[in-house]
């Protein structure tokens, strides 16, 4: 009798879909499943989901079509869920739920920045009264999300694994989201070490993380730039998965916008990546 051949588990692999895609729906969705994705990460960028609604839609429903499981990045451009500064957080607030409301279906998850423009790499008082803030906001928009049936996941934008850690035990019921290119940007600019970062993630955030966005980080001068083309060939990005791996999260996306000539990247440039990737992570 012959056995039956163990189907490999991985995590779900997507692309990311921005409100600054121009290219035709169906092609766009045909081109994602040749490549092996599973689902699409579609970012409510301004004007989504108030204007042009019907693009949204379109997108939408054309990954279904395709059989491309879909979940969501929330609003973030001038939101501010994390501010000190009460007005400013309220308003945030408000929009944030107008937002989530205008947005109906089965969405794998919905993922969020607790951001603020204010200096808390540099002040303990208003790192503190930011971790208010956010604590704040999230009480509100979970009791709203349990309403709408959606899953909400954080994600880390600026801040260290401590401060992730302490929302995630304030809320011991989120799913958290690792950007890694954004923690190895910020740990970069506080002249850290990025592989002690994610390893302090893995360490004290394993059993959380729902979500990976993984991308390749390049220092440009002054700045430290991600979402950029990955090389799995790098040392940094081989140690990323490796993390991931040991995260065992349900979903990694490809949040990579530009490939290795800096031009707007085509799903069938990162085949190869995904190929690794559920090769690397298969069995998790």
């Amino acid at each position: 009798m012959m056995m039956e051949r163990r189907k490999a588990i991985y995590p779900l692999i997507g692309f990311p879909i921005w409100y600054g895609e121009g290219r035709d729906p169906s092609a766009l969705m045909s081109s994602i499943r040749r490549a092996h994705f599973d689902y699409v990460e579609v970012s409510l960028d301004y004007p989504w989901p108030f204007k042009d609604v019907s693009r949204l839609d379109e997108i939408i429903g054309e990954a279904k079509r395709k059989g491309l499981k879909v979940a969501l990045h929330a609003p973030w451009r001038d939101v501010k869920l994390s501010s000190p500064i009460e007005g400013i957080r309220k308003e945030s607030l408000e929009f944030f739920k107008s937002a989530l409301m205008e947005v109906r279906g089965h969405f794998e998850y919905v993922v969020l920045h607790l951001t603020t423009d204010q200096t808390v790499e540099r002040s303990e008082i208003v790192r503190r009264e930011a971790l208010e803030a956010a604590i704040d906001s999230l009480r509100t928009l979970i009791g709203l999300s349990r309403e709408l049936g959606q899953k909400l996941a954080i994600e880390n934008v600026r801040e260290s694994v401590s401060q992730i850690a302490s929302l995630a035990s304030t809320f011991p019921e989120l799913p958290l989201c690792l950007d890694v290119g954004h923690l190895i940007s910020s740990v970069t600019r506080m002249r850290g070490d990025p592989r002690e970062a994610l390893s302090e993630w893995a360490e004290r955030l394993a059993g959380r993380t729902l979500v990976v966005h993984l991308s390749g980080v390049r220092k440009m001068g002054k700045y430290v730039v991600d979402h950029l083309w990955v090389s799995i060939r790098s040392p940094l990005a081989r140690f990323a998965v490796e993390i991931i791996k040991r995260l065992k999260p349900g979903y990694v996306l490809l949040e990579v916008f530009q490939n290795s000539k800096g031009e707007d990247v085509d799903p069938s440039e990162l085949k190869g990546v995904v190929r690794h990737l559920k090769t690397r992570l298969g069995g998790i």
